[in-house]
Protein backbone atom coordinates (compact mmCIF):
# COMPACT_ATOMS: atom_id res chain seq x y z
CA UNK A 1 0.00 0.00 0.00
CA UNK A 2 1.70 3.56 -1.06
CA UNK A 3 0.46 6.45 0.73
CA UNK A 4 1.05 10.32 0.24
CA UNK A 5 1.44 12.32 3.25
CA UNK A 6 1.76 15.12 4.00
CA UNK A 7 1.99 18.09 7.36
CA UNK A 8 -0.48 20.34 8.15
CA UNK A 9 -1.32 23.07 11.05
CA UNK A 10 -4.89 22.50 12.23
CA UNK A 11 -6.25 25.37 14.69
CA UNK A 12 -2.47 25.72 15.74
CA UNK A 13 -1.55 22.18 16.00
CA UNK A 14 0.53 20.09 14.08
CA UNK A 15 -1.09 17.10 12.14
CA UNK A 16 -0.19 14.39 9.92
CA UNK A 17 -2.51 13.40 6.78
CA UNK A 18 -1.77 10.07 4.51
CA UNK A 19 -4.33 9.34 1.99
CA UNK A 20 -3.28 5.65 0.57
CA UNK A 21 -5.27 4.41 -2.83
CA UNK A 22 -7.06 1.96 0.10
CA UNK A 23 -8.71 5.73 0.68
CA UNK A 24 -7.34 5.30 4.39
CA UNK A 25 -6.98 8.75 6.00
CA UNK A 26 -5.06 9.34 8.88
CA UNK A 27 -4.45 12.84 11.41
CA UNK A 28 -2.15 12.24 14.40
CA UNK A 29 -2.69 15.06 16.99
CA UNK A 30 -0.19 14.61 19.43
CA UNK A 31 -1.71 14.88 22.89
CA UNK A 32 -4.85 16.68 21.89
CA UNK A 33 -8.13 16.00 21.83
CA UNK A 34 -10.50 16.12 18.62
CA UNK A 35 -12.43 19.55 18.69
CA UNK A 36 -16.21 18.25 19.14
CA UNK A 37 -17.33 20.20 16.11
CA UNK A 38 -14.44 18.94 14.11
CA UNK A 39 -15.35 15.47 14.69
CA UNK A 40 -19.32 16.55 14.52
CA UNK A 41 -18.52 17.17 10.62
CA UNK A 42 -15.66 14.33 10.08
CA UNK A 43 -18.48 12.07 11.75
CA UNK A 44 -20.89 13.38 8.94
CA UNK A 45 -19.06 12.54 6.06
CA UNK A 46 -19.35 8.58 7.15
CA UNK A 47 -15.68 8.90 8.85
CA UNK A 48 -14.93 5.51 11.66
CA UNK A 49 -13.15 6.82 14.72
CA UNK A 50 -10.81 4.62 16.26
CA UNK A 51 -9.35 6.53 19.85
CA UNK A 52 -5.81 4.83 20.44
CA UNK A 53 -4.08 6.82 23.25
CA UNK A 54 -2.83 10.06 20.84
CA UNK A 55 -4.31 8.85 17.41
CA UNK A 56 -7.71 9.47 15.50
CA UNK A 57 -8.11 6.88 12.76
CA UNK A 58 -10.67 7.97 9.89
CA UNK A 59 -10.91 4.45 7.92
CA UNK A 60 -13.37 4.98 4.70
CA UNK A 61 -12.49 1.58 3.42
CA UNK A 62 -11.33 -1.59 4.64
CA UNK A 63 -10.93 -3.97 1.68
CA UNK A 64 -7.58 -5.88 2.03
CA UNK A 65 -4.90 -5.75 -0.81
CA UNK A 66 -4.90 -8.57 -2.84
CA UNK A 67 -3.18 -9.59 -6.11
CA UNK A 68 -5.27 -8.34 -9.05
CA UNK A 69 -5.98 -11.73 -10.46
CA UNK A 70 -7.30 -13.06 -7.43
CA UNK A 71 -9.75 -9.82 -6.91
CA UNK A 72 -10.90 -10.01 -10.66
CA UNK A 73 -11.61 -13.37 -9.28
CA UNK A 74 -13.90 -12.29 -6.55
CA UNK A 75 -15.34 -9.77 -8.35
CA UNK A 76 -16.30 -12.04 -11.18
CA UNK A 77 -17.72 -14.49 -8.89
CA UNK A 78 -20.09 -11.99 -6.60
CA UNK A 79 -21.24 -10.58 -9.84
CA UNK A 80 -21.73 -14.11 -11.34
CA UNK A 81 -23.75 -16.46 -9.04
CA UNK A 82 -26.46 -14.12 -8.16
CA UNK A 83 -27.26 -14.40 -12.20
CA UNK A 84 -26.68 -18.28 -12.07
CA UNK A 85 -29.23 -18.66 -8.43
CA UNK A 86 -31.86 -16.97 -10.85
CA UNK A 87 -31.89 -19.12 -13.57
CA UNK A 88 -34.55 -22.18 -13.60
CA UNK A 89 -34.00 -25.18 -11.40
CA UNK A 90 -33.15 -27.59 -14.59
CA UNK A 91 -29.89 -25.01 -15.35
CA UNK A 92 -29.31 -23.83 -11.98
CA UNK A 93 -28.53 -27.19 -10.42
CA UNK A 94 -26.99 -28.98 -13.42
CA UNK A 95 -24.30 -26.13 -15.44
CA UNK A 96 -25.14 -23.64 -12.99
CA UNK A 97 -23.97 -25.41 -10.36
CA UNK A 98 -20.92 -26.80 -12.45
CA UNK A 99 -19.82 -22.80 -12.82
CA UNK A 100 -20.18 -22.13 -9.54
CA UNK A 101 -17.84 -24.80 -8.58
CA UNK A 102 -15.60 -24.62 -11.47
CA UNK A 103 -15.49 -20.54 -10.24
CA UNK A 104 -14.34 -21.04 -6.85
CA UNK A 105 -11.90 -23.41 -7.35
CA UNK A 106 -10.42 -21.38 -9.55
CA UNK A 107 -10.62 -18.89 -7.02
CA UNK A 108 -8.90 -21.16 -4.52
CA UNK A 109 -6.24 -22.56 -6.60
CA UNK A 110 -5.33 -18.61 -7.19
CA UNK A 111 -4.73 -18.05 -3.59
CA UNK A 112 -2.72 -21.68 -2.71
CA UNK A 113 -0.50 -20.71 -5.61
CA UNK A 114 0.18 -17.45 -4.28
CA UNK A 115 1.62 -18.81 -1.37
CA UNK A 116 2.92 -22.22 -2.86
CA UNK A 117 6.75 -22.88 -3.98
CA UNK A 118 5.74 -24.74 -7.59
CA UNK A 119 3.23 -22.51 -9.26
CA UNK A 120 3.53 -24.00 -12.62
CA UNK A 121 1.66 -26.66 -12.32
CA UNK A 122 -1.11 -24.82 -10.15
CA UNK A 123 -1.45 -22.20 -13.07
CA UNK A 124 -1.32 -24.84 -16.23
CA UNK A 125 -4.56 -26.10 -14.24
CA UNK A 126 -6.07 -22.77 -13.86
CA UNK A 127 -5.86 -22.10 -17.61
CA UNK A 128 -7.55 -25.50 -18.39
CA UNK A 129 -10.07 -24.43 -15.62
CA UNK A 130 -10.58 -21.20 -17.59
CA UNK A 131 -11.29 -22.78 -20.91
CA UNK A 132 -13.85 -25.02 -19.52
CA UNK A 133 -15.50 -21.98 -17.84
CA UNK A 134 -15.40 -19.92 -20.91
CA UNK A 135 -17.10 -23.05 -23.06
CA UNK A 136 -20.00 -23.12 -20.08
CA UNK A 137 -20.29 -19.71 -19.96
CA UNK A 138 -21.53 -20.41 -24.05
CA UNK A 139 -23.65 -22.57 -23.56
CA UNK A 140 -25.71 -20.53 -21.69
CA UNK A 141 -25.93 -18.51 -23.73
CA UNK A 142 -27.10 -21.12 -26.24
CA UNK A 143 -29.46 -22.15 -24.03
CA UNK A 144 -30.92 -17.80 -23.80
CA UNK A 145 -30.05 -18.90 -19.73
CA UNK A 146 -27.94 -15.40 -19.99
CA UNK A 147 -27.99 -12.68 -22.48
CA UNK A 148 -25.17 -11.14 -24.61
CA UNK A 149 -24.45 -8.29 -23.22
CA UNK A 150 -23.67 -10.42 -20.47
CA UNK A 151 -21.75 -12.98 -22.21
CA UNK A 152 -19.79 -10.65 -23.30
CA UNK A 153 -18.65 -8.91 -20.00
CA UNK A 154 -18.42 -12.56 -18.70
CA UNK A 155 -15.99 -13.54 -21.58
CA UNK A 156 -13.45 -10.30 -21.17
CA UNK A 157 -13.42 -11.13 -17.79
CA UNK A 158 -12.33 -14.63 -17.93
CA UNK A 159 -10.03 -13.61 -21.07
CA UNK A 160 -8.22 -10.50 -18.65
CA UNK A 161 -7.96 -13.25 -15.74
CA UNK A 162 -6.25 -15.83 -18.34
CA UNK A 163 -3.70 -13.14 -19.13
CA UNK A 164 -2.86 -12.98 -16.16
CA UNK A 165 -2.93 -16.33 -15.15
CA UNK A 166 -0.76 -16.58 -18.34
CA UNK A 167 1.79 -14.15 -17.14
CA UNK A 168 1.92 -15.07 -14.26
CA UNK A 169 2.72 -18.59 -15.64
CA UNK A 170 5.63 -17.46 -18.05
CA UNK A 171 7.20 -15.36 -15.37
CA UNK A 172 7.40 -18.79 -13.19
CA UNK A 173 8.82 -20.28 -16.22
CA UNK A 174 11.70 -17.60 -16.62
CA UNK A 175 12.46 -17.34 -13.25
CA UNK A 176 13.44 -21.37 -13.43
Amino acid sequence: MQAIGTTASVFGLSCEFAFSREDFFFILFPFFPLPSFLYTLLSACGAFFYFLEVKYEIKMSTQPVDLPVIQKTYDLIKWYIPIINRMPKHHKFGLGDRITNYLYDIMESLIIARYTKDKISILETLNAKLDILRHQSRLLLDFHQIEEERYVYINTQLQEIGNEIGGWLKYQKNKK
